[in-house]
């Protein structure tokens, strides 16, 4: 019996996965990292967008620090950014 397949994609077929598998193992280190960095900034984006619309009357500075405390964890945010600025955000 041949063990369980990974499935990436739960609404893809097996026959076009396995072409996408084969197109990431050929690209290169660097293409894969620029990849990966223009998703982050799409996720940034996104997660900016849904901040400024829960709160449109925030600051660049305010979004920012929002931004930042759904990626760390709070003792990394107030090493980073210190308990003045948190706080004036909204964020202790």
């Amino acid at each position: 019996m041949s063990p369980p397949r990974f499935v990436l994609f739960e609404d893809t077929s097996p026959e076009a996965e396995a072409v996408l598998i084969a197109l990431y193992r050929k690209m290169s280190p660097e293409k894969k990292m620029r990849q990966v960095g223009a998703l982050n900034r799409t996720v940034k984006q996104l997660a900016l967008s849904r901040l400024r619309e829960e709160d449109p009357e925030a600051t660049e500075e305010v979004l920012k620090l929002r931004l930042a405390a759904l990626w760390l964890e709070p003792a990394l945010l107030l090493a980073a950014y210190g308990r003045e600025r948190l706080e004036a955000a909204g964020l202790l």
